[in-house]
């Protein structure tokens, strides 16, 4: 990259035309005289970003101003970071999952292996935990899965189900 320190704006490469000129780009002999200078891209730590340009004299290189972020900017980054590595990917997940249940239960009332009243108890008995899974708190749906306690055969049955699926999920995705 290259920029001219006359305006400072970058560029991938000397123009073909300039100062009237064409074939400038050729001309490398008058590039440093009419002000055009590589660009350097400086290091930063975790904590900097980059500013503005400007010709460093000393170097003789067109680079960036460092510039030190605020705690707030530092702590919205990490926040930005969680959220974008949990909670978007297991949202879109446990919407999915949640669409799948349903889908099951409804297969399995049309089926005749359920009928409407145990089709509410189970959806009464998971909403918690799937409410949970749709968030993308795949984590908390386990724990509160896990502290219910069933007696019903069929709901056993359901529970034991949504544990596999959740505990797979954790398994593969944490």
């Amino acid at each position: 990259m290259k920029a001219n320190i006359n305006d400072l704006k970058v560029v991938r490469w000397i123009p073909k035309f300039y100062n009237s000129t064409d074939a400038y780009h050729l001309r490398t002999e008058v590039h440093n005289k009419d002000g055009w200078r590589d660009v350097v891209k400086p290091g930063i730590t975790s904590t900097q970003r980059l500013g503005d340009l400007y010709y460093d004299e000393d170097n003789d290189v067109v680079t960036y101003v460092i510039i030190d972020k605020s705690e707030l900017e530092i702590e919205e980054e990490l926040r930005e970071s969680i959220r974008s590595v949990y909670q978007v990917p297991h949202e879109f997940e446990g919407n999915e999952t949640y669409q799948e249940f349903r889908v099951d239960l409804i297969r399995s009332l049309q089926k005749g292996d359920i009928d409407q009243d145990e089709l509410f108890e189970i959806e009464d008995l998971l909403e918690p935990i799937y409410s949970r899974v749709k968030n993308g708190n795949w984590k908390t749906a386990l724990f509160v899965l896990n502290q219910t306690d069933i007696v019903d055969p069929l709901l056993i049955r359901y529970k034991k189900k949504a544990l596999d699926v959740v505990e797979t999920y954790i398994d593969n995705n944490y």
